[in-house]
């Protein structure tokens, strides 16, 4: 058997991004998600060969995705996503706030595929026991403007803020 190519067949096409890659994280089957800075979820189901995208942010950029187990979580500029079917489908949680403002990106953490915290940059902490059905809140407005935090329990936590602070709270993010 014998291929005719031509020079014009073999060459690659290369199609220009009009966006960045913002977080990468592998779900519970070893498929590859990428966030976007221009609200994209896309995944590849063959060790990043080949995407495709599987979720459009009408609301904002995102920055992180994180995956506990079968359960996802995305979140960016004003908006909290999750997935409940290994990132198959994502849906928008609702994040409380005070209603003076629009939150920027949160500082999101999850210790298992349901209890977890967001630390907004107007200083408020909340926690979901649920899977962010619901939230409790941890701390009120305050001049802390999280950008990270970590939890090694569900008391023991660490943030940095924004003025280049490291924080500790041992009560949950109840004091800081």
């Amino acid at each position: 058997a014998s291929f005719d190519f031509t020079d014009e067949e073999c060459r690659p096409t290369f199609q220009g991004l009009n966006f960045t890659y913002t977080s990468i994280e592998v779900n519970s089957n070893g498929h590859l998600f990428v966030t976007t800075n221009d609200g994209k979820i896309l995944r590849s189901v063959d060790d990043g060969r080949n995407w495709e995208i599987i979720y459009i942010s009408n609301y904002s950029g995102l920055s992180k995705i994180i995956f506990k187990g079968s359960t996802g979580y995305a979140h960016g500029n004003n908006v909290l996503l999750k997935s409940d079917d290994a990132g198959a489908t994502w849906f928008r949680l609702y994040v409380p706030h005070s209603d003076e403002y629009s939150f920027n990106d949160l500082a999101v953490f999850f210790l298992n595929a349901t209890e977890g915290y967001i630390g907004t940059n107007k200083g408020e902490i909340f926690y979901t026991k649920d899977g962010g059905r619901t939230w409790e809140t941890r701390q009120e407005a305050s001049w802390n403007e999280f950008r990270k935090i970590f939890f090694q329990s569900k008391d023991r936590g660490y943030a940095t803020v924004g003025w280049g602070d490291l924080l500790q709270t041992t009560n949950g993010g109840r004091s800081w």
